[in-house]
């Protein structure tokens, strides 16, 4: 009955942040071993997609510590379904232009930018790692390296460390990654890097 109790909790706990809208709340306030899965989902807004693999599933049954990955996803294609729905008033679960997390991501949809995604890692109910993913779609037939180093730049001062555009570290567990090839930008906080 203890190991139901936790799962009921979670389940419920989750269905009450469904509408979460904590203004003011973005990946700058992401602490690592600090930042609990609750203060996520209460702040940051519903995920996407919730991943538990089955050894943590038991785990969380058993009332032990688990780990657990939270995915929070948007794109242009997504809005464009959302506002579809909308105007035949279709319900919808997820929208992502009302997600705290997704709607202060360092960068927004854009002209470039046609999907952004967010993860976040948990074990034991601390944040381990999270990272943003930048997608760039047709007609960006390269990405403007210089002007996306520039704007990180500027969101976090001048990096301690460049092996290539592949490889930019900045003060703190920062860590910027461009892939010209595969169109995307990656940003991360990687702990220890």
């Amino acid at each position: 009955m203890k190991a139901f109790s936790a799962f009921a909790f979670a389940s419920i706990f989750i269905i009450s942040c469904l509408g979460s809208d904590a203004l003011g709340w973005s990946w700058r306030d992401l602490k690592i071993s600090i930042t609990t899965e609750e203060e996520l989902l209460k702040n940051g807004g519903t995920p996407w997609e919730v991943k538990l693999l089955f050894p943590d599933y038991l785990n969380l049954k058993q009332s032990k510590p688990y780990s657990v990955s939270f995915r929070y996803y948007d794109s242009k294609l997504h809005r464009s379904r959302f506002r579809l729905s909308e105007s035949d008033r279709k319900p919808l679960l997820y929208d992502p232009s009302k997600i705290p997390i997704l709607t202060s991501a360092p960068m927004q949809l854009s002209d470039e930018i046609t999907d952004i995604e967010f993860g976040a890692m948990f074990i034991a109910n601390k944040l381990t790692t999270y990272h943003y993913t930048f997608k760039f779609g047709y007609p960006v037939e390269k990405i403007d390296t210089t002007k996306y180093i520039e704007i990180f730049n500027l969101l976090l001062g001048k990096p301690v460390s460049i092996a290539d555009i592949s490889w930019i570290e900045y003060e703190g567990c920062y860590l910027l990654s461009i892939f010209p090839d595969k169109k995307e930008i990656m940003f991360q906080c990687v702990p220890g890097k």
